[in-house]
């Protein structure tokens, strides 16, 4: 974000206020008037009637939650169980849902499971820790890595687990 310094009697002119204000977050009721902006790139603007805060990037608006693709290689051996899902607030993607292994459970290597949107990708690989389901709990750990490239990567310590859970989990964008 830019910032200018006024001296005294210098005068706000209709450029400043259209590239300074447009760095701030608007108000807006509703994705009819948010649509009607005419965004920059990293405009932001909250969204009263769904309580969303929505940045412009790469031509259109990215906010709320999005649905995971599950579109890697190794999807098949997962189903969603809780909506699996990203969003970008503050330059923060935070990730929420639940992953349910299809056979007995997660298996112990590292399986691709989707692929990110870039805006959703993490500038360096991110790797977070899931929580397994409380009915199986053994002591064993589910990890999630995501790669810049967007590649969303799954495994499991020892033991059994069949359910992954990314419950709230971040990282700076």
């Amino acid at each position: 974000m830019s910032w200018k310094f006024f001296n005294p009697g210098q005068i706000l002119t209709a450029d400043d206020a259209n590239t300074l204000m447009r760095q701030g977050r608007a108000i807006v009721a509703n994705a009819t008037e948010r649509n009607a902006i005419s965004a920059v790139e990293g405009q932001r603007v909250y969204q009263l009637d769904n309580k969303t805060e929505y940045e412009f990037i790469s031509g259109s608006w990215v906010g709320g939650w999005t649905p995971y693709p599950l579109n890697g290689p190794d999807a098949a051996e997962f189903v969603v169980g809780v909506a699996l899902e990203w969003k970008l607030a503050n330059g923060i993607v935070f990730h929420r849902g639940r992953l349910d292994a299809v056979a007995a459970s997660i298996p112990t290597g590292w399986k691709n499971v989707a692929t990110l949107p870039a805006v959703a990708c993490p500038n360096a690989t991110s790797i977070f820790a899931g929580v397994e389901d409380a009915t199986t709990s053994d002591g064993s750990v589910v990890s999630v890595s995501i790669q810049p490239s967007g590649a969303v990567n799954i495994r499991a310590g020892q033991g059994i687990i069949t359910r992954a859970h990314l419950n709230n989990v971040v990282y700076p964008r």
